[in-house]
């Protein structure tokens, strides 16, 4: 295993794409309310949600561990609904020297998914699998959770 890496996750949605583009840029502090039990809170800390540079503080659970991430936003492509934030501190960079997350929606005929690529540096040449498991699956409950709130707002 190498210091590099990319790790990819697509989850099925039902809701429309914009919606998480939307939940994830502009109105991204929703997500508290979404899924308090994942993501119980996010501050904004400079610029405006969803612009680029706008960096903001998360904390959530992963794991069954509470951790916090200071996190901006790097890139936000419009047309292709795309938002790229870089981890500048807190839990998970402990264990990596850069992380960033693009978080994406992409149709297909037969359906809908949201896709989030990892890309990564860590420190030391160690396997982190199980790491990685774990972050699937919280991505994939916070996936799940915004998609069933589009349907019950």
């Amino acid at each position: 295993m190498g210091l590099s890496g990319k790790e990819e996750l697509s989850v099925e949605i039902k809701s429309p794409g914009e919606f998480f583009f939307d939940a994830f840029g502009t109105k991204k502090d929703l997500l508290q309310k979404i899924c308090p039990n994942i993501i119980p809170r996010i501050d904004l800390l400079e610029g405006e949600w969803g612009t680029l540079g706008c960096t903001i503080l998360v904390r959530y659970h992963l794991d069954g561990k509470a951790m916090r991430s200071r996190e901006t936003i790097v890139a936000v492509d419009a047309e292709n609904k795309s938002i790229t934030y870089k981890l500048l501190e807190g839990d998970i960079m402990k264990t990596f020297k850069t992380v960033t997350m693009t978080v994406q929606p992409t149709q297909k005929p037969e359906c809908n998914f949201l896709t989030w690529t990892i890309i990564y540096e860590k420190f030391v040449d160690e396997d982190i699998q199980a790491f990685f498991d774990a972050w699937k699956e919280f991505l994939n409950n916070v996936t799940k959770e915004i998609d069933a709130y589009y349907f019950q707002a």
